[in-house]
């Protein structure tokens, strides 16, 4: 389903239901009109109707339609009393097309519920992470959504004294010991279910390159679900099968010609996005061709589509809008009252960019 499409659908109900939340009893657009407003099938009218229902603005009478909740007059009223809320979301950089679906997943529920957004960028420095958290704080943001910075730290003085006192939290991609909620991909299961289409695709001598497991509880997910893959779908794990690579990107390359040349056998290479650059420089290097000679299996889509097209590789694909949209949505019901932490971890897509 085109996930823009379905977006714009349920963003018009939203401003119909803010724009008549004083009217008793009022019934909303019909599936037919709005399919044909938007010129589609009723499918996508039905999905966003469906998702409205389950967040609690709208209900449905069997054979007469679809009705303003009581419920979404009380979110409103409750929103009106804190005079347009503010909500900081504090990210490492905005580099990525992945970073680039979350801010739009959490700009389109800012959107829908009139929230006032304040983006910080902490540029992976953790020192200033902790600045970023205790500035939102003092200037009055009512809640706050973090991507940590991905370093090895068990205590972060602000974090943790806004987590003292039920300040409204929720991180993105990474845990860390505080009371938040937790919105990301199911990381293990990706990774599960990467090597079972590897395996049956064929390919035998599979390689994960990956950054500390320290680093990150995605780091450890990740690792985690390869290594269970390979067991249950190749009954064996070889050292070979993980590469443990950091740095920039001229040692990245060189330490992949070096994984290259002493391992020649090679068939796929499981690597991030944004590492994938080094890979295909180190493989120029060597004289391997990509895809023939080695297949890139690339977690995030952050080559251009020339790149695709030349290189086609597989992808997984994760839902950047869907987990900008949950943390925001996680957030939003903190601030207004639901105050228990959340866990809310969004499947994966494998993409086949040869078919």
């Amino acid at each position: 389903m085109d996930q823009r499409l379905y977006s714009e659908i349920e963003n018009y109900i939203m401003e119909i239901i803010l724009a008549n939340l004083s009217l008793p009893n009022f019934k909303l657009p019909s599936e037919r009109s709005l399919s044909l407003k938007f010129n589609t099938s009723r499918e996508p009218v039905q999905h966003a109707y469906e998702d409205l229902i389950g967040k609690g603005y709208v209900f449905k009478k069997h054979g007469k339609g679809y009705y303003i909740s009581n419920l979404a007059t009380e979110r409103t009223m409750r929103a009106a009393a804190t005079q347009n809320p503010k909500i900081s979301l504090i990210v490492p950089d905005v580099s990525t097309r992945y970073i680039h679906n979350l801010l739009t997943g959490i700009n389109s529920f800012c959107t829908e519920h009139r929230l006032e957004l304040s983006i910080l960028l902490s540029n992976s420095a953790p020192e200033k992470e902790n600045e970023l958290i205790k500035f939102a704080y003092q200037s009055g943001s009512n809640g706050i959504i973090l991507f940590p910075v991905n370093y090895d730290y068990a205590y972060n003085d602000e974090l943790s004294t806004l987590s003292a006192r039920k300040y409204p939290l929720v991180l993105i991609d990474r845990t860390l010991p505080v009371r938040a909620s937790f919105v990301t991909s199911e990381n293990h299961q990706a990774m599960v279910s990467a090597v079972e289409f590897l395996q049956r695709k064929g390919y035998k001598k599979l390689v994960y390159i990956s950054s500390q497991s320290s680093l990150s509880s995605v780091t450890d997910s990740r690792i985690n679900g390869f290594t269970h893959g390979l067991l249950r779908y190749y009954q064996m794990i070889e050292p070979r099968n993980i590469l443990i690579a950091e740095g920039n990107p001229i040692e990245l390359k060189n330490i992949f010609i070096q994984y290259f040349k002493k391992y020649k056998d090679t068939e796929v290479i499981i690597v991030l996005g944004t590492v994938c650059p080094a890979v295909v420089a180190a493989a120029e290097e060597l004289g391997l061709r990509i895809p023939e000679d080695l297949k890139l299996m690339v977690f995030d889509d952050e080559l251009e589509f020339s790149q695709k097209a030349t290189l086609k590789p597989y992808i997984i694909e994760q839902d950047g809008y869907g987990i900008g949209y949950y943390a925001t949505e996680s957030l939003y019901n903190q601030i207004f009252g639901d105050s228990q932490p959340v866990t809310k971890m969004l499947p994966v897509t494998i993409i086949d960019t040869n078919t």
